[in-house]
């Protein structure tokens, strides 16, 4: 079962990068990037997933233009930190541009997705394949 549904996460992870990927190449060719609906509730997930998909996206240079900064966790003794309030990472967002390596990752996997989406309709309809 914990393979199923690791599987599963990585799916919805490698989803969510490639729809925010879509959205920033989409964004070329606008004069201004559409900040107001470029978050975490635009593409379904929470915010702190979405800092740390972010996170990770720039690390592996798929794009450029954003910074996510990383507060830490709050400090548990501090009485006057408001736990409820309190936001772990930060977007600044400047001129967000996907990179060439972006491009490519969009690509296969958007063929893999489809690949894989096909595979299912085939057993959907025939049946014979076994999961």
């Amino acid at each position: 079962m914990k393979d199923k549904t690791d599987d599963l996460i990585m799916k919805t992870t490698f989803s969510v990068m490639c729809r925010i990927l879509h959205y920033i190449e989409k964004s070329l060719d606008s004069d201004i990037f559409d900040r107001e609906n470029f978050t975490a509730e635009h593409f379904g997930i929470s915010r702190n997933r979405f800092a740390r998909i972010l996170d990770m996206m720039i690390r592996e240079g798929f794009v450029t233009g954003i910074k996510v900064s990383d507060y830490g966790e709050p400090d548990a003794e501090d009485p006057f930190e408001d736990r409820e309030q309190y936001e772990r990472f930060g977007i600044k967002i400047e001129n967000p541009s996907i990179t060439v390596q972006g491009i490519r990752f969009q690509a296969e996997n958007t063929a893999i997705m489809k690949v894989l989406q096909t595979v299912k309709n085939l057993k959907d309809v025939t049946g014979f394949i076994k999961s």
